[in-house]
């Protein structure tokens, strides 16, 4: 039987400013925790294949729900490494944990990275993750395991 915590975020897709700010701040650490617990699952199964070995595929699990000129994510569903691996696929946030945790492994403190796809003030939020190396280079993947290239650009 799976574990379902479920969070609601106040910040997450408020259109201000500071809201934006404290997205991008409790994003990171809901990754920080995701990353940490597929790096416990690395140390205790180091025979797991890598990421890119795995078979895994991107798949993006949320949607824009519309109706009647509203429009509003549905519920993101977060997945550990044990079922990412399950279901063979995962969005943005599992994949970069993932690869995060795969990192931290082998030495290298690489860090989950919110970014905001669209969403500037006044406008919905829809935020992807990324992973940021030490060096600053920024690795994505989910665009390595399947997404979409042509997504949206950050704005700043």
């Amino acid at each position: 039987m799976a574990y379902h915590p479920q969070f609601e975020l106040w910040a997450v897709g408020r259109p201000d400013e500071l809201s934006i700010k404290l997205a991008r701040r409790a994003l990171f650490h809901l990754c920080l925790a995701l990353t940490r617990i597929d790096y416990e699952h690395l140390i205790a199964f180091p025979e797991t294949k890598k990421l890119y070995r795995s078979g895994v595929r991107y798949h993006d699990d949320t949607h824009i729900d519309c109706w009647k000129g509203e429009c509003r994510p549905k519920e993101d569903f977060w997945q550990d490494l044990p079922t990412t691996y399950s279901k063979q696929y995962g969005d943005c946030e599992d994949l970069s944990c993932i690869r995060c945790a795969e990192l931290w492994v082998e030495g290298i403190h690489a860090l989950p990275f919110p970014r905001l796809q669209n969403g500037g003030l006044g406008e919905q939020q829809l935020w992807h993750i990324q992973v940021l190396w030490p060096d600053g280079t920024i690795e994505d993947p989910s665009v390595i395991l399947g997404m979409n290239e042509t997504q949206p650009t950050e704005k700043k």
